[in-house]
């Protein structure tokens, strides 16, 4: 019953909470690091993977 409690209350919190931005150079890395996301984010955080020249083309 509490671990539910805290599960919903950490629900709650998730949508308060700004999204986590992971920056990596390899592709095959942000595969891995996205589905680690998927099978472990068990608060339902959002996490946004981006390659690092993907930002720099955004800023150019």
């Amino acid at each position: 019953m509490f671990y539910r409690l805290c599960r919903a209350v950490v629900g709650e919190l998730a949508n308060q909470f700004p999204p986590v931005l992971v920056v990596t150079t390899s592709t095959k890395r942000a595969a891995h690091i996205q589905q680690r996301v998927k099978n472990e984010n068990t608060a339902g955080l959002e996490f946004k993977v981006m390659l690092l020249n993907e930002i720099k083309e955004g800023l150019l």
